[in-house]
């Protein structure tokens, strides 16, 4: 089975082929003056995206900058708050998994409560700017921080030991 294909053939799709490569280059160089094209005058919406683009870059600079004070002055607190919030929470999930309640919803509603009384307890002690200028903690806010944290920790443990043995007799 020999396939013969006729001159005539391949004069035509060499033709055919050669029309669409002129076509490509076409609309190639018609894009290449559409974007090089220089403009005279700036319209409106380039003026806006460009007020909005700098917007977003003084606000994610201002945003990181925040972050970074924050973490820079309070790293410490920070992590004893998480850790002081943990423990009861954890307490507490496990008090509601022996009751058979649904116990992700509830942890993470005692975490955010645990939170936000660390957080207040410790918080309500230091003094000064810390977004500028280096602020002043008080050791009486380290005191009550780790002294509400095992009170909440200790508490929380005994009414999850509670649950369990009453929940087994």
């Amino acid at each position: 089975m020999s396939s013969s294909v006729s001159i005539e053939e391949i004069v035509d799709v060499i033709e055919h082929h050669r029309r669409r490569l002129e076509n490509i280059e076409k609309r190639i160089s018609k894009l290449s003056e559409n974007i090089y094209e220089p403009k005279d005058e700036i319209t409106p919406e380039d003026a806006a995206a460009l007020l909005l683009f700098f917007t977003g870059a003084v606000a994610i600079a201002l945003i990181v900058y925040v972050v970074y004070r924050i973490l820079l002055f309070f790293w410490q607190p920070l992590l004893v708050i998480l850790f002081y919030s943990t423990i009861p929470s954890l307490a507490l999930a496990y008090t509601a998994k022996i009751l058979e309640i649904d116990y992700l919803k509830p942890t993470l509603v005692f975490l955010a409560i645990f939170i936000s009384i660390y957080s207040y307890t410790f918080f309500s002690h230091v003094e000064g700017d810390w977004l500028f200028s280096e602020p002043i903690i008080h050791q009486e806010g380290w005191r009550n921080l780790h002294m509400l944290g095992l009170l909440i920790a200790a508490l929380s443990i005994a009414l999850a030991i509670l649950i369990n043995r009453r929940m087994r007799s």
